[in-house]
């Protein structure tokens, strides 16, 4: 793990180009990242987003649904509720996971769940710029083919894949 003082001005091109592997992975300005740097090291690609040393998490999207079906849906909650996590990490626009608790709340679940799923599209678009009218209608009519869908592109965002 590489200590980046964005203050030293005096980094050679080929020191960032030894330290963009290190800086894509997790880079630590004074405990908190700094999109500036990642930005000039990763060569102006922004590969990690606000919000301290979090990022996406690589998942691999056929385990998704298959752990989503052998655990009759608690997987594809907890999925749910770990992506909204991250995403709140990156921005403001997604939305509370405490809320799917109104799920549990007959006639009621069915507007929190169009809310929820209306803003958690927003929030995708927002980090992958993937359309959120069209995640909306996945995400209403075929939601297996929406967490494919959600996760193919947030592991385009993710900085590392797990080993």
């Amino acid at each position: 793990m590489a200590l980046i003082n964005y203050h030293d001005m005096s980094i050679t091109p080929s020191r960032q180009a030894q330290l963009i592997p290190e800086a894509t992975k997790v880079a630590l300005i004074h405990g908190t990242l700094t999109r500036k740097v990642v930005q000039s090291l990763a060569g102006g690609q922004e590969q990690i987003y606000k919000g301290g040393t979090e990022m996406i998490k690589y998942r691999n999207p056929v385990l998704v649904i298959i752990f989503s079906i052998i655990t009759f849906g608690i997987y594809a909650i907890y999925w749910l509720v770990s992506t909204t996590n991250e995403l709140r990490k990156m921005t403001s626009s997604a939305p509370n996971p405490w809320y799917l608790l109104l799920l549990l709340v007959p006639l009621v679940n069915i507007f929190v769940a169009i809310w929820y799923y209306w803003n958690y599209s927003k929030a995708i678009e927002e980090i992958t710029s993937f359309d959120h009218v069209l995640l909306f209608i996945l995400w209403l009519l075929v939601s297996i083919a929406a967490m494919v869908i959600t996760q193919i592109e947030l592991n385009k965002k993710a900085v590392t894949k797990a080993t």
